[in-house]
């Protein structure tokens, strides 16, 4: 397997292995996609709208235009649905 995804019964959840964390910056960066789409909010000094397109571009290979954030959004969400299968998931 290429890493952990730990969730504990009380709420906690762990990312373990460089290609599980690479799954959380994605979640991290499909939610911020989102809100800069929806309401133009910036999670972040370093979410800029180009650096978040760059960011899916880099992790998907899609490339994404301005004013596509939701769009870029979308199709990441469906890439950490793929991601997911790779990586084992405990339930503790």
């Amino acid at each position: 397997m290429a890493g952990t995804i730990t969730i504990n019964k009380n709420g906690g959840t762990m990312f373990a292995g460089k290609e599980a964390v690479n799954i959380y910056a994605c979640i991290t960066v499909k939610v911020a996609l989102a809100s800069y789409a929806r309401c133009k909010m910036i999670m972040n000094r370093a979410y800029t709208p180009t650096n978040m397109l760059k960011f899916v571009e880099q992790q998907t290979g899609k490339k994404f235009k301005r004013g596509q954030y939701l769009e870029a959004s979308e199709y990441l969400s469906k890439f950490i649905k793929q991601e997911k299968e790779r990586v084992e998931t405990v339930y503790e």
